[in-house]
């Protein structure tokens, strides 16, 4: 998780916005990551542990930014354009589905589109 103490945020906090606002695009995020992976692998060596390390961090920042930014935006999204699916947000099935690749709208049971084009 990215909460570290406050005091040593500062050593790495002005170098990462800088980066980050460097990036314009995702290849150039992925290849700012890339290279901290690999200058951080080098410096604890090349070894099972620290690369499973460095993986480690890589997904629970993924969950991280997930959790923190792209629920409550989803959240937002939601409740301005209704939920879609078969569970209202009471967990109860709005209408039951034909079959597995059904969609349901939610409060519009009449409406159904299909995940496969026929």
């Amino acid at each position: 998780m990215p909460y570290i103490k406050q005091e040593d945020r500062q050593k790495f906090l002005q170098p990462a916005k800088n980066l980050g606002e460097t990036a314009t695009c995702a290849g150039d995020l992925n290849y700012i990551m890339t290279v901290i992976l690999h200058s951080y692998i080098k410096e604890k060596g090349l070894r099972y542990a620290n690369i499973n390390e460095v993986i480690g961090a890589l997904e629970c920042c993924k969950l991280e930014l997930y959790r923190a930014i792209a629920v409550p935006y989803e959240n937002v999204k939601m409740n301005e354009n209704r939920a879609v699916g078969v569970i209202d947000e009471f967990g109860q099935p709005t209408s039951k589905p034909k079959s597995p690749t059904e969609v349901v709208f939610l409060n519009d049971p009449d409406t159904k589109e299909s995940c496969f084009p026929s």
